[in-house]
C-alpha cells in the first residue's frame, strides 16, 4: 500500500522567468527562464518522495503537453496513476524578482474535465484503500464541480484513509465539511472563506479552533512574515518566520503541507510538527521547482527554528 496518494486535478507547467526590479506597464528584461512541473498536488507528491515515503501522483494531464510530467515522474521514482484527457495542462508564469523577493503569479484555468474522466479517476482512487494519506491540493478545473473535495474526503475516511486538504475558495469551504483530518490554508485562504480580514494571532487561533471543535484534527494556517500556526489536538504552537534569503514562493505552502504529513507519519508532538513543517516551507523557500534540498539540511532548519505555546 502507498503512504501516500497525492491527488492534483489541475496541475500546471510552471515557466519561471528571473527578471531584476520588475515593473508594472514597463518593458522588462529576462536573464533567465526555469520550465519544470507544478501545481500543487505535483509539488506535494515530489516533496513526499523526497521524504522516502511512498507516493503515487494521482490526477489528469492534457495529452498535448504530458510528456514533461512522465518524464519527472519516471525520473524520481514516483507513481504515475496520472489519466490523460484531451487539451493541454496549463502554463502558469511565475515573474520572480530576486532583488525585492517578490514572486508574481499569472495562473491560467485549464484544461476541461469529463464525467467519464472524473468516473475513471474516481474508481482508480476508491474502489479500495490505496493508501494511508489522500492528500487533495489545489484548484479545479474547468467541468468539476465545486463540492468534489467533500465528496471525495468522505469517500477516503469510509475506506479509513487520514485525509489532507490544500485548496481555497468554494471548493475548500465545501470541503470543510467533510472534516479533513488535516487542513493547511494560509491567512489569507482562510480569510476568504469566512469573509474577515484576521488583526492578530490571537483572531486566527480563535477561528481555527472553532473548526478543531467542529472534528478537524490537525490544523496549520501559513502566516508569511508572521510565522505559521499550528493547531492539534488542544496543543498550539506558532513557529516563528527566518530571515532567510527567498528565492520563489512557489510552492512553500506545499512543502509546508508535506512536512505536517511526514510529521504525521512519524508520531511527532505539535512543536515537533510546525518545526519540521516550517524548515519544509523554509528549503522550498531557497529553490525553484519542485524540489526540496537535503534532508539533513532540512533537518538543522528544523533544530533552529523557534516554536512557542500559545
Amino acid at each position: 500500500m502507498l503512504d501516500v496518494a497525492a491527488i492534483s486535478l489541475n496541475p500546471a507547467i510552471d515557466e519561471t522567468i528571473f527578471v531584476d526590479n520588475f515593473q508594472l506597464d514597463s518593458v522588462n528584461r529576462s536573464k533567465k527562464s526555469i520550465r519544470d512541473v507544478g501545481g500543487k498536488g505535483i509539488n506535494v507528491a515530489s516533496f513526499l518522495n523526497s521524504s522516502k515515503l511512498k507516493v503515487a501522483s494521482y490526477g489528469f494531464l492534457g495529452e498535448e503537453n504530458s510528456s514533461i510530467f512522465d518524464r519527472f515522474l519516471n525520473k524520481y521514482n514516483i507513481i504515475n496513476e496520472n489519466i490523460k484527457i484531451a487539451g493541454k495542462t496549463r502554463v502558469n508564469l511565475k515573474i520572480v524578482d530576486e532583488i525585492n523577493s517578490i514572486t508574481t503569479d499569472i495562473n491560467q484555468e485549464g484544461f476541461n474535465v469529463e464525467e467519464k474522466d472524473l468516473k475513471e479517476l474516481e474508481e482508480k482512487l476508491f474502489s479500495k484503500k490505496i493508501a494511508s494519506w489522500y492528500v487533495f491540493s489545489g484548484s479545479l478545473p474547468l467541468g468539476v464541480p465545486e463540492d468534489i473535495y467533500r465528496s471525495w474526503i468522505e469517500k477516503a475516511k469510509r475506506l479509513g484513509a487520514k485525509t489532507a486538504l490544500d485548496s481555497s475558495k468554494n471548493s475548500f469551504k465545501k470541503a470543510l465539511e467533510a472534516k479533513p483530518d488535516l487542513i493547511k490554508p494560509n491567512i489569507d485562504e482562510l480569510g476568504q472563506i469566512y469573509n474577515k480580514e484576521f488583526q492578530n494571532i490571537k483572531e486566527v487561533l480563535e477561528q481555527i479552533k472553532k473548526l478543531s471543535k467542529e472534528g478537524i484534527e490537525t490544523i496549520c494556517v501559513s502566516m508569511g512574515e508572521k510565522g505559521a500556526l499550528l493547531l492539534k489536538n488542544d496543543s498550539s504552537f506558532l513557529a516563528e518566520a527566518q530571515k532567510i534569503k527567498i528565492v520563489s514562493t512557489v510552492g512553500a505552502g506545499d512543502a509546508m503541507l508535506s512536512g505536517l504529513i511526514v510529521a504525521n507519519i512519524n508520531s511527532l508532538s505539535t512543536i515537533e510538527s510546525i518545526k519540521l513543517a516550517s524548515a519544509y516551507s523554509i528549503s522550498a523557500l531557497q529553490t525553484v521547482g519542485p524540489y526540496l534540498q537535503n534532508m539533513n539540511i532540512i533537518k538543522k532548519y528544523a533544530k533552529n527554528i523557534n516554536a512557542v505555546s500559545i
